[in-house]
């Protein structure tokens, strides 16, 4: 089982590479491309991150619980199947929120590129909620956090 202190080193130096990836990201195709061409690039991530957010049904805080129990494997299969099953979701939703982006966004941008799009949408919510899977979190901690979680709501 691994410390606390080993979980907090893993979160910190993924958030910081993250964090440190995307500011480059950011500086280098601010450099590169025109402002209409980033302008595209800037609606593709809001649409991306609304997309995400949706459908990825709170399945990144479940898989810490869960993966944390005893009970481990048979989570994990779970986890996958529930992953695979909502990115096949995010792909046959994506024509219609395409639609959707091109009328708030007022382009065709979206209905022109949906395929492309669907299959960056799904993997998007596939690491969104696989990115805690490689947390060992002792089952004990989390069953004290509902304790005091339902502490809280009876307040």
């Amino acid at each position: 089982m691994a410390s606390i202190k080993t979980n907090s080193t893993y979160m910190l130096v993924s958030k910081l590479s993250k964090t440190v990836l995307d500011v480059v990201a950011v500086m280098l195709l601010a450099r590169a491309l025109s402002v209409q061409e980033y302008g595209f690039y800037k609606q593709f991530l809001v649409s991306q991150q609304i997309l995400t957010a949706v459908m990825s049904l709170g399945i990144p805080s479940s898989t810490i619980f869960y993966l944390s129990s005893e009970r481990k494997r048979e989570y994990l299969a779970n986890v996958y199947i529930a992953l695979g099953i909502i990115s096949i979701l995010t792909i046959l939703i994506t024509p219609l929120s395409a639609k959707l982006f091109d009328l708030n966004f007022k382009t065709s941008f979206f209905t022109t590129n949906w395929l492309e799009l669907a299959i960056i949408y799904a993997l998007s919510v596939f690491v969104t909620a696989s990115e805690n899977m490689g947390l060992r979190v002792p089952f004990s901690s989390c069953q004290q956090y509902n304790q005091i979680d339902s502490r809280v709501d009876m307040i």
